[in-house]
């Protein structure tokens, strides 16, 4: 829609008459806003964040914090928008309590939130390796090999490297028979498996 000289939600800084300017589809109009001079003495969390609790990978989401503002003029006010928060789209990559800091009107306060490990809850074979039979002497390859990942705040994640395998990448295939391979991801486990032929003879030419 339309535009405004002032954004919402911008700090107002200084004190005095300020005109704001509307525009909209290449027409305008001014109206005057007074600001009134004080300054901030202290800032106080009148409400903490709607969410506390993170996982690993997570940002920090502000919705809900509220701070309660006392001016040298002697009131008080309650705010939920205009302050500042250091690093606030800092992706949460560490778990344990995390400090959260707030500024505004140059004064500032802490408080801290919880970053949780984001475990995985179950993993699943999403595409078998393009090859599962091998005659011996092949070479063990993992190409076309995906994972399905879920972890503990509901995030799916498709998987192709990172993982270990109970049968080495490239390694020869020197007996036959039915294998089974174990995929290691994040300490979670998996398997599948691979068959190795005996190499068939289809003629013998003296």
């Amino acid at each position: 829609g339309f535009k405004t000289s002032i954004n919402n939600g911008e700090t107002l800084s200084s004190g005095g008459k300020k005109s704001v300017t509307i525009s909209y589809q290449n027409q305008t109009t001014t109206f005057d806003i007074d600001v009134e001079n004080y300054s901030v003495n202290k800032i106080e969390l009148a409400a903490k964040p709607d969410k506390i609790v993170y996982f690993e990978g997570e940002t920090f989401d502000r919705d809900g914090l509220q701070l309660m503002v006392s001016k040298s003029d002697g009131t008080k006010e309650k705010i939920s928008t205009g302050y500042q928060i250091k690093s606030e789209k800092e992706v949460l990559n560490k778990s344990g309590f995390k400090t959260v800091e707030v500024t505004y009107g140059g004064q500032t306060l802490t408080f801290e939130i919880e970053v949780n490990k984001n475990e995985i809850v179950d993993i699943q074979l999403r595409t078998d390796p393009d090859k599962l039979i091998y005659q011996v002497g092949d070479t063990f390859n993992t190409e076309g090999l995906s994972l399905i990942v879920k972890r503990q705040n509901g995030l799916i994640q498709t998987i192709t490297d990172g993982y270990t395998l109970s049968i080495d990448k490239d390694s020869i295939l020197n007996t036959t028979g039915k294998k089974k391979v174990t995929v290691t991801y994040e300490g979670k486990k998996m398997t599948f498996e691979i068959e190795v032929k005996d190499i068939s003879i289809s003629k013998i030419v003296v």
